[in-house]
């Protein structure tokens, strides 16, 4: 909220890599999946400010976890780029470990069906599984990048 433009930004770099932009669902816990939820409806819109649209519809049981969030983003400039890149690679490993977990899911699942001799099924989830790695490669990629331009900002491998 403090810096909607990252969020603009972030889908920037995803969509780079041929990611999805960010989505309530790259966010395991609840409360923050409502707190991003309202963020992007809140940057979606243009009849009021993205702070007083989210004041105004965002659910009062996460209120004070929006709270905290805010002032961890006091510490964050949009000037900073080092700090801007730690961000986006943050998101990058999120939405890695969020590929990671479904597609562990997905090869269980797959595996079940398979043992059910649920052949329609099984093949669904091989298709899921293959999306899914595919985002992995891509995710891997981005990681690789990410990881390149801070060794090189930090001066480990420049000749």
């Amino acid at each position: 909220m403090r810096h909607p433009e990252l969020v603009a930004k972030a889908d920037r770099e995803l969509r780079a890599f041929h990611l999805a932009p960010l989505t309530a669902d790259d966010f395991t816990r609840t409360d923050l999946q409502i707190i991003f939820g309202a963020l992007k409806a809140a940057l979606d819109q243009d009849q009021i400010e993205p702070r007083e649209f989210m004041l105004e519809h965002l659910d009062e049981a996460v209120a004070p976890r929006l709270s905290l969030l805010l002032n961890e983003a006091d510490e964050v400039t949009i000037e900073d780029p080092k700090r801007i890149k730690d961000i986006l690679y943050a998101v990058v490993r999120l939405r890695d470990r969020n590929v990671d977990m479904a597609l562990n899911e997905i090869r269980f699942l797959q595996e079940e069906a398979r043992e059910q001799v649920e052949t329609d099924l099984a093949e669904m989830y091989g298709k899921q599984a293959f999306n899914l790695t595919q985002a992995k490669q891509a995710l891997s990629r981005a990681k690789k990048n990410y990881t390149r331009r801070l060794e090189l900002a930090n001066g480990v491998g420049a000749n």
